[in-house]
């Protein structure tokens, strides 16, 4: 079997077992006991593969899909977050910002949102195609596909800029997600925040959600947590440890909030990796 033919059978693969079945040529339904919504599907000629998903997930419901064929997609999350273990590594994908993923012989865990819609647009290509394009851009080689494997490389973000805000506000904006980020262990209160990015509470409140799809806190927690999975996926740190590293004092919260999230307790992350 061909790569370009190999690629067309990973993504049939993939949307007919659970949560996804098969309603016709190029509409796969996301199971009800899971969720709502559907999945477009259409293959181009060349091998391209196209999906448009539209669905929402009732509860966590993190899904395992492996495979070994080679694969570039390009992905744009067009409205919620969508979470994914690759081969060990940790990746998101907000709303408004597009990703180019080389994958071969990869695992994969997927953890959709729970509670919200999740709307996203892929482009799977083949890799000699994409080889075949990389060789025609300013006279260059083709690109090595083993030098970019297991990367996930974030090309730009597509969320517009809210209406009332300026380009240097929304400068000030990701510089207050940085601080959070950097600050997860101890951040600064909201105040204190839009002090340091000179900003009023309101319009970083306003701008923040509207820039990134969630509050300031919320954005905290994803942070935290995403923090705490990768800590429990190394195996090199127990419930308590993990969930003070990210900082929680309150490790029953924790635990809640991160099944809430990934759909599994953080006790069974061992048996998992």
């Amino acid at each position: 079997m061909r790569t370009d033919d190999a690629l067309g059978v990973v993504y049939q693969h993939y949307l007919t077992q659970e949560p996804y079945s098969q309603q016709d040529e190029h509409t796969y339904l996301l199971s009800p006991k899971a969720g709502s919504g559907k999945v477009k599907r259409v293959t181009t000629y060349s091998g391209i593969e196209i999906l448009y998903s539209q669905v929402e997930y009732h509860q966590p419901y993190p899904t395992y899909f492996a495979s070994e064929t080679p694969i570039v997609e390009l992905q744009f999350a067009l409205l919620g977050q969508r979470h994914v273990d690759i081969s060990g590594m940790d990746y998101s994908l907000a709303i408004g910002q597009g990703a180019l993923i080389f994958m071969h012989d990869f695992e994969a865990w997927f953890h959709p949102p729970a509670g919200e819609a999740y709307t996203s647009f892929s482009l799977g290509i083949p890799v000699s195609l994409f080889n075949y394009a990389a060789a025609q851009l300013g006279g260059f080689k083709s690109i090595a596909f083993n030098q970019v494997l297991g990367r996930m490389i974030q090309l730009f973000d597509l969320a517009p800029i809210p209406a009332g805000f300026s380009r240097e506000d929304i400068r000030k904006l990701h510089t207050a997600r940085e601080i959070m980020e950097a600050c997860m262990v101890d951040p600064p209160s909201l105040l204190a925040l839009s002090r340091q990015v000179g900003l009023n509470d309101f319009k970083l409140k306003k701008g923040f959600k509207a820039l990134f799809g969630s509050t300031v806190f919320e954005y905290l927690r994803q942070v935290r947590l995403d923090n705490a999975m990768k800590l429990l996926r190394n195996q090199n740190n127990n419930v308590t440890e993990a969930a003070i590293a990210v900082g929680y004092s309150n490790v029953s919260a924790f635990s809640q909030q991160f099944y809430r999230k990934f759909g599994v307790k953080p006790s069974e992350m061992k048996k998992i990796y």
